[in-house]
């Protein structure tokens, strides 16, 4: 007799699915098991129709359930598969090969199944790892089995799934990032993966059957165009950066939806899906459920009209939001949680228990965690967190976190961070001693002191100030380089952004001449270029030999060239300079209308805009100015933060661009 397992969480109530498994040649043989309340509850029971309108059952954390799906305990009572107790289900028996490919048999009532072990994510998790286990067979025939099934759903790569066993995090079937603890990390793997299974191949034999089920749709996105249109998203995904994927899924991809049609889902790299196998829990899979039963027990098949389906799926947006907010509220209780089990958290778990956990002795024990952890050094946004949220510490942790941070080299990424968190202004040496003192002023102040020696002080300055001179020096001696290779009158009427280079080769190509070679010769240094543009002794003879022009950028220095040959071909007509149109990048976050300005002063050879942000009362007031040709532009803007009043501002000056 195979053995019957239930396997949830800890405080489990409304156990609605089931599994047996057992080897079978090479692979392996699994049967599903799906509590039946459609079975025992009439469509049009009043029951059914408010289930309709609560969608969800809703739970209240270590209290249980606080508003179940059904409101009928005696039918709740009478589905949920518990130990040693015969319950309808619905079965679906699925042969898997060795390779992960699966062939299910025809779905089947079944009025009386009966379930020997209720298991939870812990106990099998020990059961895995202990061959003494009663259990051990079991645990481990379906982890290896979950693990094949993971591996042949995200073989083509374009899905939005992952699994990392060792640090606890995986992908759920809604596509959020979760994070358990590694006792636990297995169960819950089998769980989703059978679930997964059960409702794709569930979904395929509906719609062989031409069915009314509800589909479960996810908008596709070609991941290999991902690379270009959104580059930090592609590597986060590729690399599994889970705190990069937490920030950046949302704006970018649509939630799954339901409808009657089918769409696929592209987050679990499925062609069809829907839900069937909570039907004690989500409406949704209820619904399927007596679709299933008509079919399989020939009763009547109902319907949902998709405007009724529009409806769920608004509601259901409504309730992930007020979830969400409650979430964020538990953040830092459930890192403290991964830090008590596994030892060791994420760079965003660290910043949750600082942020959002109310025990100053959580946030202590996650600092210490934080000085004894070299992979959370790198993070800016975790010595950021540190600065922005201030709270008490000890003297000696005090003194360990400072330390701590004198190994960190102050990266860019720690500085931006810095910057655009407290609003304090780079100085021109940002990478000078002067300010790796600033920071860490800062950080000893938001520590809860402002020891002196931590204070920019006057031999910083003093560093600064020769830094800074020792940059004007270099500056000064490239353009030392620039004024010895250029004679003042021999670009009179030398516009930047013309296209000399173009009219001279199209000249040369209506007389059928061969377009003379260039040379670049750097003559200054690698960080302060001095290109120097000549033609190549191989030219032909009536090109001038002499000819030469230098510019700090490669393109303007060839551009000149041209200018001087152009000057000795005067049958060429001169071309006019066009200035390159601006243009706006459009993301997630609307229209970037500074950076599309900034880039059309880049493009077109043109002193940067200024700003000038400040409060207002209601947010900030930004005025921006610009010169274009000797025309001043100005533009000025105001919003609930100081990025959006710039935002205001520029797109001003970008409709008089």
């Amino acid at each position: 007799m195979q053995t019957i397992i239930t396997l949830d969480g800890e405080s489990s109530r409304d156990l609605d699915d089931a599994f047996s498994i057992e080897k079978h040649n090479a692979g392996w043989r699994l049967s599903i098991y799906i509590a039946a309340p459609a079975y025992l509850l009439p469509y049009n029971a009043p029951a059914v129709k408010l289930a309709e309108e609560r969608l969800l059952t809703v739970y209240a954390g270590k209290e249980g359930i606080k508003r179940p799906l059904i409101d009928d305990e005696t039918i709740n009572d009478t589905c949920t598969l518990l130990p040693g107790e015969a319950k309808p289900a619905v079965r679906l028996t699925i042969l898997i090969s060795d390779d992960g490919k699966a062939v299910a048999e025809r779905p089947v009532f079944e009025p009386s199944v009966t379930s020997r072990e209720k298991m939870s994510y812990i106990s099998f998790g020990e059961a895995l790892n202990d061959k003494d286990n009663a259990h051990h067979n079991i645990a481990t025939l379906a982890t290896d089995c979950a693990r094949r099934l993971f591996y042949n759903r995200t073989l083509s790569g374009d899905t939005l799934s992952f699994i990392n066993e060792e640090a606890g995090t995986y992908t759920d079937e809604e596509g959020r990032v979760r994070t358990v603890s590694l006792r636990e990390i297995h169960g819950q793997i089998v769980v989703q993966e059978f679930m997964i299974l059960n409702n794709h191949l569930m979904t395929l034999w509906a719609e062989a059957n031409k069915l009314p089920v509800l589909y479960r749709n996810h908008e596709p996105i070609d991941i290999s165009d991902m690379k270009d249109s959104h580059p930090e998203i592609y590597e986060a995904y590729k690399s599994m950066d889970i705190e990069k994927i937490n920030n950046m899924k949302n704006h970018l991809f649509q939630p799954a939806k339901f409808s009657t049609v089918n769409k696929g889902h592209f987050g679990l790299g499925l062609n069809a899906y829907g839900t069937f196998s909570s039907p004690l829990r989500r409406y949704p899979d209820l619904h399927n459920q007596y679709v299933v039963l008509g079919k399989l027990l020939e009763r009547p098949v109902p319907t949902l009209s998709e405007a009724r389906c529009e409806a769920i799926n608004k509601t259901l947006l409504s309730i992930k939001s007020e979830r969400s907010e409650a979430s964020k509220a538990s953040a830092g209780y459930s890192a403290m949680k991964v830090l008590s089990t596994t030892g060791k958290v994420t760079a965003n778990q660290f910043s949750q228990i600082i942020k959002r956990h109310p025990s100053p002795s959580a946030k202590i024990r996650a600092c210490y965690h934080l000085v004894e952890n070299a992979e959370l050094h790198a993070s800016s946004a975790t010595w950021g967190t540190l600065i922005t949220h201030p709270f008490p510490v000890n003297k000696v942790l005090r003194g360990k976190l400072m330390n701590a941070y004198d190994g960190v080299s102050l990266s860019r990424g720690i500085w931006d961070f810095i910057h655009l968190t407290m609003g304090i202004k780079p100085e021109d040496n940002s990478y000078g001693v002067y300010c790796e003192d600033k920071v860490r002023f800062l950080l000893a102040t938001s520590l809860g002191e402002t020891p002196q020696q931590y204070k920019p002080n006057a031999s910083a300055q003093d560093n600064k100030k020769s830094q800074r001179r020792s940059v004007d020096e270099q500056e000064a001696e490239r353009r030392k380089i620039l004024n010895d290779n250029t004679e003042d009158n021999m670009f009179a009427g030398y516009v930047p952004g013309t296209n000399y280079k173009g009219a001279v080769l199209e000249h040369l190509q209506k007389l059928k001449l061969t377009a003379p070679g260039v040379k670049m010769i750097n003559k200054g240094k690698p960080h302060l270029p001095v290109w120097v543009a000549s033609f190549e002794q191989t030219s032909p003879s009536e090109w001038p030999s002499d000819l030469s022009a230098t510019d700090t950028a490669k393109k303007a220095a060839e551009a000149k060239l041209f200018f001087l040959l152009q000057k000795h071909l005067p049958d060429i007509p001169a071309p006019v300079a066009t200035p390159v149109a601006p243009q706006v990048n459009t993301g997630p976050a609307g229209k970037d209308f500074k950076s599309a300005v900034n880039l059309y002063c880049q493009q077109n050879k043109l002193p940067f805009p200024t700003f000038n942000t400040r409060p207002d009362g209601a947010g900030f007031t930004c005025d921006v100015s610009l010169t274009v040709n000797g025309v001043e532009m100005a533009g000025t803007g105001s919003g609930a933060r100081k990025k959006a009043a710039e935002q205001a501002a520029c797109e001003v000056i970008f409709s008089q661009l």
